[in-house]
């Protein structure tokens, strides 16, 4: 209401206070039970997107877990592999760790000795000599 509007009234600018406190509350009320009703309406719309889509999308694929794995094994061979260029101490000790655990070759596989001048011989060549 404008203010050329209102009355001289004591009496009459009450009921118009009492009317606009009313009015307020009824819009508060309203307001709360749409914030209501839209959170109800978010919960079910939740729960049809779960049964819709449910955890099977949640999952993940072995491969993508794979790739994930690869990726950490490839960052954890890079910074070793850093490690080792600014410390050869330390790739020294790598290197030695690496070949402990390896052995000697089986008694059965063939020895080929190799010199720098000569080729190294195919393994078809090799094969038939085992055989």
């Amino acid at each position: 209401m404008s203010p050329e509007v209102l009355p001289d009234d004591v009496a009459a600018l009450r009921v118009l206070v009492v009317a606009e406190r009313a009015e307020k509350a009824r819009l508060i009320e309203e307001r709360d039970q749409l914030a209501g009703q839209n959170d109800r309406l978010r919960h079910l719309l939740r729960q049809l997107q779960r049964m819709q889509f449910g955890r099977r999308s949640e999952r993940l694929d072995p491969d993508q877990f794979n790739l994930a794995l690869e990726d950490l094994e490839q960052a954890v061979a890079a910074s070793e592999a850093e490690q080792e260029k600014a410390d050869p101490a330390l790739r020294k000790a790598r290197s030695e760790k690496r070949h402990a655990g390896r052995g000697a070759l089986p008694e059965h596989l063939p020895r080929v000795e190799m010199s720098s001048d000569r080729k190294i011989p195919s393994a078809r060549a090799a094969a038939a000599r085992c055989m």
